[in-house]
């Protein structure tokens, strides 16, 4: 948590938009649903992301992951119900 993110930023009911940086295209809008506070980050990880997209016991990400929790005590995770009228298309190649 911190600035950024934190209760009182990341609430259910508020709108949102998740992109990548400063890139328009992609932009998914939604309304927060749920909001956890968690001490470690491999509870979402577990929970949602294996579910999603599977990280092998073997790869190199799991240190990435480790060193990132280690940084701090407490992580914000939030479910986004998306509004599929708002979400930017990817451009076509």
């Amino acid at each position: 948590m911190g600035p950024l993110f934190n209760p009182g930023t990341v609430r259910v009911g508020r709108d949102v938009e998740l992109r990548r940086g400063y890139a328009k295209e992609g932009a998914i809008w939604g309304k927060i649903v749920e909001v956890h506070i968690v001490p470690t980050v491999y509870i979402p990880i577990i929970n949602v992301l294996e579910e999603l997209f599977p990280i092998p016991k073997s790869s190199p990400l799991w240190d990435e992951i480790q060193e990132y929790n280690a940084k701090y005590s407490k992580f914000i995770v939030f479910k986004i119900e998306v509004n599929k009228n708002m979400t930017i298309k990817e451009p076509k190649s």
